[in-house]
């Protein structure tokens, strides 16, 4: 019994350590990037976008509102999100990402 809590103990150590040193996700606009950029490595996607409740997070509201433009106006899409400029956005939500992990990291 000794040897295994020993065992999940170094377990725990080493996905943690391992966890800690992924690089952190970065909000971008597809335009402004290149396509290598757009990978989820674990997942073995080309291009990858990730949304949850938009209660939780400003920047899946902006992908909901995306999506919602690109449902609502179908072939029309590509015109109506020509004159929408997320990028100030994208890097702003990465930057405060980055400050609230630095902080709790910090605690």
């Amino acid at each position: 019994m000794k040897n295994e809590s020993k065992s999940t103990d170094i377990l725990d150590v080493v996905n943690r350590k391992f966890l800690t040193n992924l690089q952190q996700a970065k909000y971008m606009t597809i335009d402004t990037n290149d396509a290598e950029d757009l990978i989820h490595y674990g997942l073995n996607f080309n291009l990858y976008t990730h949304f949850t409740s938009p209660i939780r997070r400003y920047a899946d509201l902006l992908v909901h509102r995306l999506l919602t433009i690109s449902l609502k106006e179908k072939e029309n899409t590509r015109d109506k999100l020509d004159g929408l400029d997320y990028s100030e956005y994208a890097e702003e939500i990465s930057e405060k990402s980055f400050n609230a992990r630095k902080a709790s990291k910090d605690c």
